[in-house]
């Protein structure tokens, strides 16, 4: 990820900043399910609130005189907002795509509200409420700048043509001057604050991925691993393996040709795990030992793969140990299937060391006959 000084030192075009909040097409695609996240719960609360107090105003129009005639707009406003609430907790759960969709229909009822309210139900008035929301809607959920610049400016719009049809004179003027002030300052304020949100997200997720990540191999991270064990059970339809791989001579390697050696091995041999398992399974728990998960695969498919890695890391002059145990769903206890995986591999690692030890023993004994 190119770090806040760097894209600073780069420059931020136009373009970025308005279509993709001041980050790249690649990085702004990676946050998108925290900014989906993100409107989705603000659209639910900020929804459910304006139904309510909408609905509050409506019930209050039956209390006053004065508000008798703008319950019409206190009913409307209500029965919209609550839709959009009803869409947000129906709808979206089942179709997530529609989130936009929704949001850009509540901000549009909200508008309107407003522009009603500062127009139809106040010819004699300078309009308070549109303004207001002009410069905290925008604020309430993360879109593309340029997005929430067109749906302002479309609002504006309408408001002034609005207040040029009911309203006169000096209340006019500045009816229409306030909205295009405020609108211009809406819109740079919210395209900051996203601009703003957008490198928070990615400075988070970029904490986590760092955290979760091996910077040497590239696999995932102890830290990772840890977090994740409770979760395979669930993962798995049928089974899960575990193999526990461990490294054969790292450390004489390391002593012998240097720590590029020993870290040029560890990477070759993440690269043959990448190449046989999912990427999202695979953990480099210690120095020189990996532990890789593989839901529902068969026990001869696991050895057939895990073998596969096994001849390419020998084929370089390497050697690993491999320790392999599967249990079936409603019998998987983590603790044991790892436990077993590794006793496994020890005694791989054994049997290594001995078969070394015996080849020694036997030059030797060649040698000196």
């Amino acid at each position: 990820m190119m770090g806040n000084a760097d894209r600073k030192k780069k420059g931020r075009s136009l373009r970025d900043i308005l279509l993709d909040a001041g980050l790249s097409r690649e990085e702004y695609d990676r946050i998108r399910p925290e900014i989906d996240r993100s409107n989705r719960v603000n659209l639910v609360f900020f929804s459910t609130v304006a139904a309510v107090m909408i609905g509050a105003m409506f019930l209050l129009s039956f209390m006053m005189e004065a508000a008798e005639e703008f319950r019409w707009l206190y009913l409307a406003g209500a029965l919209l907002s609550a839709l959009c609430a009803a869409c947000a907790h129906g709808l979206l759960p089942r179709h997530p795509a529609l989130l936009n969709v929704i949001v850009m229909a509540f901000i549009a009822v909200v508008f309107l509200f407003g522009i009603a309210l500062g127009t139809f139900c106040g010819p004699d008035k300078q309009s308070v409420t549109f303004i207001v929301l002009l410069l905290t809607v925008p604020l309430l959920f993360i879109l593309r700048p340029l997005h929430m610049i067109i749906h302002l400016t479309a609002f504006v719009a309408v408001f002034v043509a609005a207040v040029l049809a009911i309203k006169q004179g000096e209340v006019l003027l500045l009816d229409v001057v306030n909205t295009v002030v405020f609108a211009i300052i809406s819109a740079i304020v919210s395209t900051y604050m996203m601009n703003v949100k957008c490198e928070r997200y990615l400075f988070e997720q970029e904490v986590v991925r760092l955290s979760e990540t091996d910077l040497l191999t590239g696999l995932r991270s102890r830290n990772a691993y840890e977090q994740q064990l409770a979760a395979y059970p669930g993962m798995c339809r049928t089974s899960l393996g575990c193999v526990f791989v461990d490294v054969n001579g790292l450390h004489e390697l390391n002593n012998t040709q240097g720590h590029e050696a020993g870290d040029a091995l560890l990477r070759f041999v993440a690269q043959q795990l990448l190449g046989q398992f999912d990427a999202r399974h695979i953990y480099r728990i210690g120095g020189d030992e990996y532990v890789v998960f593989a839901p529902d695969m068969g026990k001869e498919e696991l050895v057939r793969r895990i073998s596969a890695a096994a001849l390419a890391a020998e084929a370089q002059g390497y050697h690993i140990s491999v320790g392999i145990r599967s249990q079936r769903v409603g019998e998987i206890r983590m603790d044991e299937l790892i436990r077993d995986a590794e006793k496994r591999m020890y005694a791989d690692k054994a049997a290594y060391y001995a078969r070394q030890g015996a080849g020694r023993a036997a030059r030797e004994r060649s040698g000196g006959t």
